[in-house]
């Protein structure tokens, strides 16, 4: 599946390539609107996430243990990135020719790694384990909870003082 966001209110698609509609339309699904990421990528068949690394995306992709390939477009999604990929190690990257364009080889092969090779498997298994973690800080007695809980008690509290 690929969602594309067309570049103005009447999207006819014709900004593609000539004739990449009719290439792919019996190999995937092109949507050029929007889409429910969580029931996407909570979906059993979804085995990866091409994504512009912003942070609900990350957030949404770690629930609900997709792995990541990261393409990031600008301002925090490059650190992002980094963290993704080097740090928590959940996602591939895709690299750049020396124009700066990712070419379709390019991901190609990265997402035959990520859902056929070594790399791709080791990130599935740290994905599920991450997931975990966070599925259990968003419980009655997890730790998010207990913290957000703690914010509004606070808040709560604060107005109080400042309404007497």
């Amino acid at each position: 599946m690929w969602v594309v966001k067309c570049p103005d209110d009447e999207c006819s698609l014709g900004f593609l390539p000539k004739g990449f509609v009719d290439r792919v339309k019996d190999r995937g699904l092109l949507i050029s609107y929007w889409v429910p990421q969580i029931e996407v990528l909570s979906h059993k068949s979804t085995g990866g996430f091409l994504t512009h690394c912003g942070w609900n995306s990350i957030l949404e992709s770690i629930s609900h243990a997709v792995p990541m390939i990261a393409w990031p477009l600008y301002a925090e999604q490059k650190l992002n990135t980094v963290i993704l990929n080097k740090g928590l190690k959940v996602a591939l990257t895709l690299k750049s020719n020396e124009a700066s364009v990712v070419e379709a080889d390019q991901i190609a092969e990265v997402v035959k790694e990520l859902l056929l090779g070594a790399s791709g498997s080791k990130i599935r298994n740290q994905m599920e384990d991450l997931s975990n973690i966070a599925r259990k800080a968003i419980t009655d007695n997890g730790n998010s909870t207990k913290a957000l809980k703690e914010v509004a008690n606070r808040w709560m509290s604060t107005t109080k003082t400042h309404a007497m």
